[in-house]
């Protein structure tokens, strides 16, 4: 009997020591495909930036970026320095960029499209009758928006109310559980982190189903973390049943429960076999019996989620909560999943209507995970190369803002390229200290609180890199885990002493002020009559800038000339036409207004099709039919005495009937300038 039960508690060490060791391999992979995708995100987004500059010489939205960066590192410096009231300074320091985000939301009105409008639609809908599930938007609205709007109105404010009351979910509920493990500050440090991602603040006020999965994923992570830290099997059973269920509202919600329970299993079984129950963010020596308790605490609790999450999943379909989608999940499956798509939904809405429609639904199924499955078997080793374009391409992080404020760049150009610039920055910087982290967390050996949400996150992630549909805006919950790991560097900070940084951040203001004082005053000085290019716009709006010249001249850049420049297009017209561009300068002397063109189309049947006419207030001064020779001309046009108005005219006496006579008619300006002639 003794040998009996010796070799039974040998071979249950053996097992132990496997499955330890198999949970390091998994965090060491998981670790490496963090890295990798931070490390791409920081270097993507950096050379991104640079590529803006070189490519069209804008570099005053970079500078006010990271200008308004270091800041926000500045005063969230600052605000770590204070002992005292750090609550309070939590609570203002996040709600500061919300209420920014609520203000841009009053003065922008952005549009509402695609799902964003249906969905608030059918919350409209179901506003006084009884909500019936019949797609997948009344099931993204069931949770929330319908009480909400059933609450307070139809209001369109009712959205950015609701948003905000999940980011404060979520918030509110992260930093609890910060402050458990490493401090006050460190809550602080979250809450100024995660209140002021650039992916959550353009969504404030949309509609979006992405901010309402925010408090289940949350209630899910945090939950099955406290599971893992309880000591009494009874509560972790308890805590890992609360992380089922919020996961069974996550995938009513978001349709990713499932894949968030995938994750949350394998991210379980691997903490509980590397880390030893304890209080959470202490470490204690753990005895062989405690060992054996915390083993078949955490084999209750993976039995628990593995029972719990499936019960729950049929109960809510049973009671009508789930919508059949199996058509959008067949698009996926074919569409997304195999290496031979990028991983967006235009793959699979393109796998769906050329293959899946001449189907019957019922082998829609069938056919499309055997394309899967297929693609898995025959070519495994395209799933590397696709997994890096995936992760490239997740590698925005924060930078839908054509999804979230569309016709920004039509209604706003600067404040539309000011944003991309920002969120481009922030994202680069978000890396940065995520991996600072990493290494501080590694080097340090606090790395045990963290392990959960950074596995469960990471997972979800990598799911998504290999065979999930690719959103930068899907990386939310990396978004949540990265603001607690960069909340774990509190301390480093708190032990700055940031006056000392003071002198030369002030040396470095005011040189940033003298560059920009002699600018401003070359600007006041440097004038028209000196040979300066003039400033050119339509009464429509502001002209698009010249881009021949650069493919012209062999230049790699997409507008090499910036201002230098303008391109001028007709609309389509039946009947006859013209555009024009207007500028002033005022000449003492006698002058010539000198300038370039170019009209890229150049066709023997259409020569003459269109004119070009400068005006001088208001009296044509030259004129020529274009296109005319081909390559870029030179035009000089005598000018009198006095302030004058140019006006250059294109036009067409034909019209232009269909697109191709519409790109036929671009015609580009370069260097248009006075040149005054001394007697």
């Amino acid at each position: 009997m003794p040998y009996a039960r010796d070799k039974a508690m040998f071979l249950v060490r053996f097992w132990l020591c496997r499955i330890e060791e198999l949970a390091k391999v998994c965090v060491f992979v998981v670790a490496i495909a963090l890295v990798m995708l931070l490390v791409t995100a920081l270097i993507f987004n950096v050379t991104l930036r640079f590529d803006r500059v070189t490519a069209g010489l804008v570099w005053q939205v970079d500078a006010l970026a990271l200008v308004a960066l270091a800041v926000a590192a500045c005063v969230t410096v600052l605000l770590l320095q204070v002992k005292s009231r750090r609550v309070v300074c939590a609570v203002v320091s996040a709600l500061a960029p919300l209420i920014a985000a609520l203000a841009s939301v009053f003065f922008l009105r952005p549009e509402w499209i695609s799902d964003f409008a249906t969905m608030w639609a059918r919350a409209q809908e179901f506003r006084s009758v009884d909500l019936v599930v019949r797609d997948i938007y009344d099931q993204r609205v069931q949770l929330l928006l319908v009480p909400a709007v059933r609450a307070l109105g139809t209001s369109e404010w009712v959205v950015p109310v609701l948003n905000l009351f999940c980011l404060g979910a979520a918030l509110f509920a992260g930093s609890i559980w910060v402050r458990r493990v490493a401090g006050p500050a460190a809550a602080l440090l979250f809450c100024i982190v995660l209140a002021s991602v650039p992916e959550l603040l353009l969504a404030l006020g949309i509609p979006t189903h992405d901010i309402w999965a925010l408090p289940w994923i949350v209630l899910s992570a945090l939950a099955i973390q406290q599971s893992l830290r309880e000591v009494k099997w009874q509560k972790s059973v308890l805590w890992a049943a609360v992380g089922a269920f919020a996961m069974v509202l996550l995938q009513v919600q978001r349709e990713i429960g499932h894949v968030a329970f995938l994750a949350a299993l394998l991210s379980y079984i691997v903490t509980a076999a590397l880390v030893p129950k304890s209080p959470l963010g202490q470490q204690s020596e753990v005895l062989p019996h405690q060992s054996r308790q915390a083993a078949a605490s955490a084999l209750a609790c993976a039995l628990a989620l593995v029972l719990i999450y499936p019960a729950g999943s049929a109960v809510a379909r049973s009671i009508g909560m789930f919508a059949d989608y199996q058509d959008l999940v067949h698009a996926r499956v074919g569409g997304v999943t195999p290496s031979a798509f990028r991983g967006t939904y235009g793959d699979g809405r393109v796998f769906a209507d050329n293959f899946l429609e001449v189907l019957d639904p019922s082998e829609r199924g069938d056919f499309a995970s055997d394309v899967a499955l297929s693609d898995t078997v025959l070519q495994p080793e395209r799933r590397v190369p696709n997994a890096l374009h995936r992760m490239k391409t997740l590698s925005y992080l924060g930078s839908q803002t054509y999804f979230y404020v569309p016709g920004l760049d039509r209604e706003h150009p600067r404040l539309a390229a000011g944003i991309a610039s920002l969120t481009s920055w922030h994202a680069a910087a978000f890396a940065l200290l995520v991996l600072w982290s990493l290494i501080g967390m590694w080097r340090g050996g606090y790395w045990q609180p963290y392990l959960y949400p950074i596995l469960f996150s990471s997972i979800l992630a990598a799911g998504l890199v290999l065979v999930g549909e690719v959103q930068p805006r899907y990386l939310i919950p990396l978004w949540i885990t990265g603001s607690m790991m960069v909340a774990s560097l509190a301390p480093q900070v708190t032990r700055l002493q940031p006056f000392r940084l003071l002198k030369p951040v002030a040396y470095l203001a005011l040189l940033g002020l003298l560059v920009y004082a002699g600018w401003k005053i070359v600007d006041r000085r440097y004038s028209h009559m000196d040979g300066r290019v003039l400033e050119w716009s339509l009464p429509a709006g502001r002209p698009a800038q010249g881009a021949a010249f650069a493919a012209l001249m062999g230049d790699e850049r997409f507008n090499a000339i910036g201002a230098l420049g303008f391109a001028m297009q007709l609309p389509e017209s039946s009947g006859p036409v013209s555009g024009e561009a207007q500028s002033q300068a005022c000449t003492a002397s006698k002058s010539t207004l000198e300038f370039f063109y170019y009209m890229p189309y150049h066709q023997t049947y259409a020569l003459g099709y269109f004119d070009l006419t400068l005006l001088v207030d208001g009296t044509p001064r030259w004129s020529v039919a274009l296109p005319s020779a081909p390559g870029i001309q030179h035009a000089a046009v005598d000018l009198p005495e006095g302030c004058l108005e140019f006006t250059f005219r294109l036009s067409a006496d034909r019209g232009t009937s269909d697109a191709s006579w519409v790109n036929a008619s671009r015609t580009e300006i370069y260097f248009p300038r006075v040149v005054v002639h001394s007697d």
